[in-house]
């Protein structure tokens, strides 16, 4: 039976394993420290977002969450006066700068104006609403980390005047908990490092236990790196086109492995000029893995 199934789009959730769009933009949401969420969605729904905020490991009583609980009647009726409700309520209880307003497959079955209801309620409501949409057929986690990240694109504030002579040492990560690795907090952790001790300011993470005055002012950065090969390269070319801030490192490698973190460090030492201040690091991790391999008498690899 299987094998006679044919899907003639497969634009979208083409792979099983990775969860939907609505996982993507909490993970996003998550990592920011004073805003809150609110999904129109069936209870289950709340697990999704549930696990957007383990992969920040984020403490439970710190996680900013509201979920309308939809019912077989609401999606027969109707529930934009749920909606509502939820949003004020949620407004009252979270007191935070910015609130998220995501549909979800409940919300794109019933049509619900996100985007028109938030406009209507804005004047009402302390928050900054955000809406989106993240139906399943919308895309998968992927999809909805750039939903989420394009969604923080209006809050990063300008440069107000041009930078003249030699422009500082200033970065932006972006979609670190979009590594493959699940340890991505330890290579985040690195990479924060190994910048300081080159003299290179981390300006803001997209997005890990980032403050939102730190996302407002990404734009002070002169670079921008993303930490992921399957997402956030489109909000960092928005970012080059609409912030004048490149994107560094693009193609390349991530550092993955002594050969990859060694090139990986050289590019990022030529765009910032400071070739000499790169080799100690190169020179001492290779030296830390090969003294590992060999106490652990592993087949050394380069």
């Amino acid at each position: 039976m299987s094998a006679e199934t044919t899907f003639d789009n497969c634009n979208h959730s083409k792979d099983p394993v990775v969860g939907c769009a609505l996982e993507g933009i909490a993970t996003t949401v998550a990592g920011i420290k004073d805003v809150s969420i609110v999904i129109q969605s069936p209870q289950g729904c709340a697990s999704t977002v549930a696990a957007g905020y383990d992969a920040h490991e984020v403490d439970f009583t710190k996680r900013k969450v509201g979920c309308t609980r939809l019912f077989e009647s609401d999606i027969v009726m109707g529930a934009s006066d749920k909606l509502k409700g939820m949003i004020k309520e949620a407004d009252q209880s979270f007191d935070s700068k910015v609130m998220f307003v995501v549909g979800t497959c409940a919300a794109d079955i019933i049509g619900e104006d996100i985007a028109g209801l938030c406009n209507q309620l804005q004047p009402d409501i302390k928050a900054k609403l955000v809406p989106l949409m993240a139906g399943g057929f919308r895309g998968n986690a992927y999809d909805g980390l750039e939903m989420g990240l394009e969604a923080l694109l209006p809050f990063i504030k300008k440069r107000q005047t041009k930078r003249r002579g030699r422009k500082p040492r200033i970065v932006n990560i972006i979609a670190p908990q979009a590594n493959l690795n699940p340890t991505w907090w330890a290579d985040l952790e690195w990479v924060k490092q190994t910048l300081k001790s080159l003299r290179i300011r981390v300006q803001t993470v997209f997005s890990h236990n980032t403050s939102f005055e730190e996302l407002e002012q990404a734009g002070e950065a002169t670079a921008n790196i993303v930490l992921s090969h399957d997402v956030g390269y489109k909000f960092a070319r928005k970012m080059q086109q609409t912030h004048d801030i490149p994107l560094i490192l693009d193609d390349i490698p991530l550092p993955i492995g002594v050969n990859n973190t060694t090139r990986w460090l050289k590019a990022l030492a030529a765009h910032f000029k400071i070739d000499e201040k790169v080799e100690p690091i190169i020179k001492q991790g290779e030296e830390m893995v090969v003294d590992t391999l060999r106490k652990r008498a592993l087949m050394i690899v380069i």
